[in-house]
């Protein structure tokens, strides 16, 4: 993600616009003549919206949504700092320091100096790295090769000193409405830093942007404090062990 300052307030223009799931047909009513690319359209449920094109399948006057998506803005006030997830046609979708997102756009905004640690959904990664990084944090670790595991994630984040990897969590889902948070990693020189809770704020932002409404996460008691402060609510679970040691 990007930081971002407000250089002009900006107030959001729909409080229920269009949200949709991929494979969500759509009625397309008329294409933006300020923002190129973007079609006002109709969801069957009722709800309409801006939506941009690469997010469609378009065939004359409808489509079919290739992914997950919301077209919900987000109020901002200016010299307010925001996180960017991602930019589509002049917009970005950006989250605020309590966590709320939306679309803002983009010429509403300017970049923030940089910050030391950046943050990568999916980025090519080597394994390399992930053992470096995982031989770091976990005693126990054994090199291995992540290919199988990151081809099947819905997605992942790493966080980077520059270009050093630093910290890591794996998105896993059920194919569903369900996802997995795995293998949250910061590398022991980079802890305490806020770290931990970005990686799994980006993971929670992706999967709700992919359209899952649930987010799991398994840990130990002694972290229970952390993950509330992630947005976790403890509940009881199982484990089964199928491999012994």
């Amino acid at each position: 993600m990007l930081s971002y300052r407000v250089r002009r307030a900006y107030a959001r223009a729909y409080e229920d616009p269009i949200r949709f799931k991929a494979g969500d047909p759509l009625t397309l009513l008329r294409w933006d003549d300020e923002y190129p690319g973007w079609v006002w359209c109709r969801h069957p449920s009722g709800l309409e919206g801006w939506v941009h094109e690469q997010f469609l399948v378009v065939d004359g006057t409808t489509g079919l949504a290739v992914r997950a998506y919301s077209a919900l803005e987000l109020s901002v006030r200016e010299g307010k700092v925001v996180e960017g997830v991602e930019e589509v046609g002049g917009w970005i979708w950006c989250v605020n320091a309590h966590g709320e997102a939306g679309w803002v756009p983009a010429d509403h905004l300017e970049a923030a100096q940089s910050p030391s640690i950046t943050y990568r959904v999916s980025p090519a990664v080597s394994d390399e790295a992930l053992n470096e990084l995982f031989e770091a944090a976990w005693e126990a670790h054994q090199p291995r090769d992540f290919g199988p595991v990151l081809s099947r994630s819905l997605a992942y984040v790493c966080a980077y000193h520059g270009e050093r990897l630093v910290g890591f969590v794996n998105l896993a889902w059920d194919g569903g409405l369900h996802g997995f948070v795995l293998d949250a990693t910061v590398h022991p020189d980079y802890r305490r830093r806020g770290i931990g809770k970005a990686l799994l704020d980006i993971a929670a932002i992706t999967a709700q942007q992919q359209g899952l409404e649930w987010l799991h996460a398994d840990f130990e008691p002694r972290h229970e404090s952390f993950y509330r402060r992630c947005g976790f609510t403890p509940t009881p679970a199982g484990l089964r062990r199928l491999k012994r040691p």
